[in-house]
């Protein structure tokens, strides 16, 4: 197994190079190409956690590993969403474009290696407390959309996202990588986690297990890892935001069942102390859940996840 370590290049700001590293792990054999990266938003880390832990595991592969650990390395520097340069969301650039604004240029740049591969695992984190949440969503063709939905089952997270991007609320992520890649007929998984300072061990070793099972799946790695005994839930995804401000104090616990009507919590006005009741918009799953947290108007308070069946 050999590892190779070089930098893309993609343009100048000032004095300073921008380019993007790139870790290429290569077989002693010929084999299917992976592509795991991270770093898509400069404020998300997690996933150079589990793409470290990967890597002290992995002792031999067959074909290649390619690996991105910082996507967008100016907003990485900076822990910005957003390229401080041009203020894009580099995850709504996608194909790209090599000739316009840097983030384009970076889109462009990543574009073409993912399009190249047989699975592509992109890494981010949730900026409210989570639990491990793939994202699937309705693009590709059939055999790609299956291809798909069988790495994320086989990569195991507690709930499945089933996105449409053709529909108004998540239309936005028509131009993220999955979506685009998939019409280039490439099965990937966007993985949401939660932050690297909130994350448990046993929430990072299935993460890293899953990770594993989906490179056991493609061919280019052959380890031994426990059966799976989880199931996933597959929902669709809606949020509740604040009207008021102040501290936001749930009753409830991420992955809790709630119906209708049901009390998740108050928020304390900073002003009077006074209480005001936050209840639940549907029935669900609670997938994304803010705790002893300030809010202000528009913030998110919480997620819930309607449960519904798999589609393809």
């Amino acid at each position: 197994m050999q590892k190779k370590f070089s930098r893309i290049k993609i343009g100048q700001s000032g004095a300073i190079e921008i380019n993007i590293p790139l870790v290429k792990i290569l077989g002693r054999t010929r084999g299917s190409k992976a592509l795991i990266l991270c770093g898509m938003h400069g404020d998300e880390y997690t996933g150079l956690l589990i793409i470290n832990k990967v890597l002290e595991q992995i002792k031999e592969i067959s074909g290649e590993l390619w690996i991105i650990p910082s996507a967008n390395p100016l907003a990485h520097a900076l822990g910005s969403r957003v390229t401080p340069i041009d203020g894009y969301d580099l995850n709504r650039k996608f194909p790209g474009d090599r000739n316009k604004e840097l983030t384009d240029r970076i889109a462009s740049a990543i574009f073409d290696i993912a399009k190249k591969m047989d699975v592509v695992l992109d890494f981010h984190t949730f900026s409210d407390p989570t639990v491990i949440t793939s994202i699937f969503m309705n693009c590709g063709s059939r055999k790609t959309r299956n291809r798909t939905l069988n790495f994320v089952k086989i990569f195991n997270p507690d709930i499945v996202w089933q996105m449409n991007v053709q529909s108004k609320n998540e239309l936005k992520f028509v131009t993220a990588l999955g979506p685009k890649i998939s019409f280039e007929g490439v099965p990937n998984i966007a993985i949401e986690l939660p932050q690297h300072y909130e994350i448990t061990p046993e929430q990072i070793r299935r993460a890293v297990d899953g990770t594993i099972r989906v490179l056991n799946e493609a061919k280019i790695t052959n380890m031994k890892l426990e059966r799976n005994k989880r199931t996933p839930i597959f929902v669709e995804h809606s949020e509740i935001d604040s009207d008021i401000s102040g501290i936001f104090i749930s009753k409830k616990s991420l992955m809790e069942k709630v119906k209708k009507g049901d009390v998740i919590g108050s928020i304390i006005d900073i002003n009077t102390f006074k209480k005001s009741r936050v209840t639940a918009h549907e029935s669900g799953v609670l997938m994304v859940l803010k705790n002893n947290q300030f809010v202000s108007t528009g913030d998110r308070i919480f997620t819930i996840g309607k449960m519904i069946k798999e589609k393809d």
